[in-house]
C-alpha cells in the first residue's frame, strides 16, 4: 500500500502555507512574477538543479549556480522536501547564487524611468558588507541591485558604469544577523517622495524613489538571487534564504506590513 501525502501548502497537521498562498491570502497576487519557497516541494523537490517558480506562466525559474549543472557555486538545500517549516532553506558559502533560467522575464524595467516593482525575502543575514540579495548588474550600466550588510538593506540603480540613478538604504529599518528576517521593498519611481518603502521585520522606513537620468537600456547582466549579479558579491558564508517573491508593481507600505504579519504564521521565529 502506498500512502500519498499532499506536498503543496500542507505540512502534517500544521496546515502551513507556502509563500504564494500567504501572498494570495493577503490579496496581493496581482503583478506577481516570481515566488520561490525552499519548503514547498513544488518549488524544490529535494534534488535537482532548479528552484522552481510557483507562479504559473510568469517570471522565471532559477538555476542553482550559473547553469543547470552541479558546481561549486550551487547553494545547498537544507531540511526535508515539502516540510514547510523553518528547517527548509538554502545555505550559502560566499560564492553561491541562483541565476535566472529565462532572460527577459520582467526584470528589465526595474532600473528604467517609471519603474514599479517589489522584492520580498525571508532570509538569515550574516555580517559582511555589500552582499547581494537580488540584482542584475554591479559596476555597469542598466542594472539594479539590492544588497545588505550586518544591519541594513541598500538599493542601488545604475544608469551607466559607476554612475548611479538612485542609491537608498533602509534607514531606521534594520535586520538582525544570525536570525530569520523579513525584508520587503516596494518602489514606485514616479511617486518621488515616499515612493520607496521598506519593511524590515516590524520596522518601516521610506525614501524618495526618483531616478536621476535613468537609462532605457535593458539589464546588463543575468538576474541573480544571493548575489549582486552572477559574478559579483555573493551572500557571505553562513547566510540563508528561505523564500523570495518579486512583483512588477509597487505593493506599498500597507501590503508589506500585512505580508510581514502573515509570514509570521509560517516562520514563527520572525521578530
Amino acid at each position: 500500500m502506498t500512502l500519498l501525502t499532499p506536498t503543496t501548502g500542507w505540512a502534517g497537521s500544521s496546515g502551513a502555507k507556502n509563500l504564494k498562498q500567504i501572498i494570495e491570502g493577503e490579496g496581493e497576487e496581482s503583478g506577481l512574477l516570481v515566488v520561490l519557497d525552499a519548503g514547498d516541494s513544488s518549488s524544490y523537490s529535494g534534488s535537482g538543479q532548479t528552484w522552481s517558480n510557483l507562479v504559473s506562466g510568469a517570471g522565471t525559474d532559477f538555476y542553482r549556480g550559473a547553469d543547470g549543472s552541479a558546481g561549486s557555486d550551487d547553494p545547498t538545500f537544507n531540511g526535508t522536501a515539502g516540510g514547510l517549516s523553518e528547517s527548509e532553506y538554502w545555505s550559502f558559502d560566499g560564492g553561491d547564487f541562483f541565476q535566472e533560467v529565462t532572460s527577459a522575464w520582467g526584470d528589465d524595467p526595474f532600473h528604467k524611468d517609471n519603474a514599479t516593482f517589489t522584492l520580498l525575502a525571508i532570509h538569515w543575514p550574516v555580517s559582511g558588507s555589500g552582499q547581494g540579495l537580488f540584482g542584475n548588474g554591479f559596476n555597469s550600466g542598466a542594472s539594479f541591485y539590492l544588497s545588505i550588510d550586518a544591519t541594513k538593506a541598500y538599493l542601488t540603480v545604475r544608469r551607466a558604469p559607476s554612475a548611479n540613478a538612485l542609491v537608498a538604504d533602509s534607514g531606521s529599518a534594520s535586520h538582525t544577523t544570525s536570525a530569520i528576517n523579513f525584508m520587503g521593498m516596494s518602489l514606485d519611481e514616479a511617486a518621488g517622495s515616499g515612493g520607496l518603502r521598506w519593511q524590515i521585520n516590524n520596522s518601516t522606513d521610506s525614501d524618495t524613489s526618483t531616478y536621476t537620468s535613468p537609462t532605457g537600456s535593458n539589464a546588463s547582466h543575468a538576474f541573480a538571487i544571493g548575489a549582486i549579479d552572477p559574478t559579483t558579491n555573493a551572500l557571505s558564508n553562513g547566510a540563508r534564504v528561505y523564500a523570495a517573491a518579486i512583483w512588477n508593481r509597487a505593493i506599498g507600505a500597507s501590503a508589506l506590513s500585512s505580508l510581514y504579519t502573515a509570514c509570521k504564521t509560517r516562520w514563527s521565529s520572525l521578530p
